[in-house]
Order: C-alpha cells, then structure tokens, then sequence
C-alpha cells in the first residue's frame, strides 16, 4: 500500500468506524447493492464506506453523513480491515475468513447482503459461514443455512427475510423505461470461455433469429470483453449493421434493465442474470445445456437439495442443445408468454420486499447497531 494511502485511510477509518455503520465493498460492481441501503442508513446514522475500488463512484458521493475511503487492499490493507473497530460491519463480499477479507475481533457484528438471485448454493465454499447475520431474500435461502449449520456444526446466525437491494434499483428503473412494442428483440447473453455455447454450438444463433423476424440484442459476457475479443470482433465484422433490414445491437451497460424490458426472451445459460430476466422481463429463458461446474462450492455439502433458483429454471426455462430445440423453444417463448408470466409471478411473490428493500435492510442494520 502506497504510504500516504495508507496514512489517509488509517486515520479516517479510525475517525468513523466506532460511531458509523461500516459498509465494506469491492467497487462499482455492487453499487446497485449497496447505494440503495446508504441511502436509507444516512437519513438516520453515519455510513463509514471502504472501497477497494479506486474508480469507485461512491467516492464522489457527497452527503454529510457519508464517509468514503479508498483502501488498498494489500496486506497492510488486509490487516487494517482485520483490526478494525466498530459495531456493525455490512458487506456484499462473501467468503469472510476464508479468502482476504478477516473479521475483527474489536467488530461486534458482521451481516451479509446478497447480491444475486441465485441461492446460497454458488458461493464458495464456507462463503457464509463466518457471518453473523446473511440477509435473505426468500424463505428457501433460511433452509439453506440451516442445513449447512447442521451438516457443518457451525455457529447459527441471524437469517433476516428482508429482500436483495439491488432489486429496488431495477424496479424502480423498469417503471421508468419505455420501449417501442413493435420491435421485437430477442437478447442473447452467453456466458464466457468454456461456458460460452457460442465456442461450441454448431449453428449461427444470431442468422437464425434473424431469419425468424426478430431483432437481436447481444449482451456480452463483462469477461468476454477481455478474454474472448476474436470472437466479439467477429460477431460484430458480420451483424453490426444487422440482416436484411433488421437490427443488430450490443448492451454492455451495468444494467441491463432496457435490454430485458424491450426484448421478447433470453438466451443464455443458467446463471444469477436469467433469475433477474425472468423477475423483471417476465418473459420465457432458452437455455443451453452445459453442465453446471462445481467446484469448491456451498452446493457441495447439499447434494440433493433443489436449490431456489434452480427450481424457477427448471420450472420457467426450455433447456436446448440443436438448432432443432432452439427452434421449438423460441416458438414457445414467443406464443406462450401469458403462461410464462404466470409462473414466474409465483417466484416473485415469494421474494420478500420486492422492489423495497432497502429501507428494511437498513433499518435492521440501524437496530443492530444501537443494540
């Protein structure tokens, strides 16, 4: 850690992690997580922000009961979080004790907001354990915990049914956003690397929506971008200018909010955004069979509990591998909408607070903390 860095952040950490909420985070990656509770936490009580995140655009965020810091995180970083003082400690990063980030035996109290829809299932390994709260966001994600307390004989934590803030961010964005009704866009969001059906599928996916009338809207993978440029330069060589009058276009926003509302399906594979798609779009998912890597992973010590998230997939999605399944499941996608839109309905009614969570996490957080 650079020495003035480290100087500056030590003295501010120490000035107001005893008499604020200390809110830790890796960067831009979970604003839409973590602005939503500030918002809510500085109407009431001082917010301590630490961003390992130099580009962070929390940091420009001016409120006189917001404290941002900029902390390397290195070792020097590592051991100033392991020190720390306070009350309450309120993170999106999991895996607390088990990868770099260590509690503080001068914290009182570590709670964990969630920052996808997926179940407990995909972090890694122990990723919770070590908390004293995890903020859930359906009655399924208590089973999960308490199963994995009792296989594990870990220590029980708080598991508070309050919702996933991030979702507050896209409702409110879903309300606001209108879209053309006559365009029909179909988006397309592969994985990346191994995962990516566009490396192994044997038909141009794009060509064949097109030549069934639709728009496409191409949604990268965030690693794509980097890892798989050949394959992106590509894409774009042959479709920037779309086919046969229709359109071609690519999202690479954080939030892909318009990309769900204005487009008729999804095509992916299974991860936390097709959750997000059916919740907010409420439209069908076709996905492409690739077998789930697990790999270290919470999921490992349930193996034969069906998982939240992959029982709205299994319920909602047409899983495909040919261009002939591909086919039937587009069809469907597009003509049964209503039927869709009904079962996905039941999924989100037992999402707790949906689109109103913050103000919930906060004010558990503000309880906590006085306690």
């Amino acid at each position: 850690m650079g020495l003035l860095n480290f100087i500056k952040a030590k003295k501010n950490i120490k000035s107001w992690s005893e008499k604020s909420i200390v809110i830790f985070s890796e960067g831009n990656v979970y604003n839409t997580t973590n602005k939503p509770v500030i918002d809510e936490l500085i109407k009431e009580i001082d917010v301590l922000y630490i961003t390992i995140d130099k580009d962070d655009e929390l940091l420009l965020f001016n409120h006189e009961k917001f404290h941002p810091v900029y902390l390397e995180f290195d070792f020097w970083g590592q051991l100033l979080m392991a020190t720390i003082k306070g009350k309450l400690f309120l993170t999106a990063t999991y895996s607390l004790e088990v990868l770099s980030l260590k509690k503080s035996k001068f914290m009182k109290y570590y709670v964990c907001m969630l920052h996808s829809s997926t179940d407990l299932q995909a972090g890694q390994k122990y990723s919770f354990d070590f908390f004293d709260s995890v903020i859930c966001f359906t009655k399924a994600q208590l089973q999960t915990l308490e199963e994995l307390e009792q296989i594990r004989k870990s220590s029980v934590k708080e598991k508070p049914l309050l919702g996933l803030a991030y979702y507050d961010v896209y409702d409110k964005l879903n309300k606001s956003i209108d879209v053309e009704d006559d365009e029909k866009y179909v988006l397309v969001a592969p994985s990346w690397g191994s995962n990516n059906f566009l490396n192994y599928i044997d038909f141009d996916i794009f060509e064949y929506i097109f030549q069934a009338g639709y728009n496409v809207i191409f949604r990268p993978h965030p690693m794509s971008l980097t890892y798989e440029t050949e394959l992106l330069s590509n894409i774009k060589s042959k479709y920037m200018n779309g086919y046969n009058g229709l359109k071609f276009e690519i999202d690479t926003d954080n939030i892909a909010i318009k990309s769900i509302k204005k487009s008729l399906c999804l095509v992916s594979a299974c991860s936390g955004f097709v959750i997000d798609y059916a919740m907010f779009a409420n439209k069908g998912l076709i996905l492409f069979n690739n077998e789930r890597k697990i790999d270290n992973l919470d999921q490992i010590d349930l193996p034969k509990r069906i998982f939240w998230d992959e029982q709205v997939v299994e319920d909602i999605a047409r899983f495909v591998t040919t261009k002939e399944d591909f086919g039937k499941a587009l069809t469907y996608c597009i003509k049964e909408q209503t039927k869709i839109g009904s079962k996905i309905e039941k999924y989100r009614n037992e999402i707790m607070n949906y689109g109103n969570a913050a103000v919930y996490i906060a004010k558990y957080c503000v309880e906590k903390y006085n306690l």
